[in-house]
């Protein structure tokens, strides 16, 4: 089994339209909120609405899960675009290999007010 490696990620020539975080972002998000995580992109000036895939990898109760945002940047042109066939629309897959495991929504409902 192949694992995923980070760093082989980010220097490959998909790094342009691909960003993994690390588990402490999820960790600090739902903990503190989203002015805390604010700087890991903005200090290493990582615009994270041109990428195609985010990666956020959470570990809680000794259990892995992954989010993983499609097109943010396309969230604005989504809502503009009255249903035309060609536009990337952004949508977020969560992947969780024992269901019930991480329940998504208590997950996403705790990363927005901190």
């Amino acid at each position: 089994m192949h694992s995923l490696d980070r760093q082989k990620i980010m220097m490959g020539a998909a790094s342009k339209d691909v960003h993994v975080f690390t588990t402490q972002f999820f960790s600090k998000l739902e903990m503190e909120g989203a002015k805390a995580v604010a700087s890991w992109t903005k200090n290493k000036s990582l615009d994270i609405f041109e990428k195609k895939l985010i990666f956020i990898p959470v570990n809680r109760d000794l259990h892995w899960s992954l989010f993983v945002v499609v097109n943010a940047g396309e969230v604005e042109s989504a809502h503009q675009s009255d249903g035309e066939a060609n536009v990337e629309h952004p949508f977020i897959l969560f992947m969780d290999s024992s269901p019930g495991a991480h329940n998504y929504k208590k997950l996403s409902n705790s990363s927005e007010g901190g």
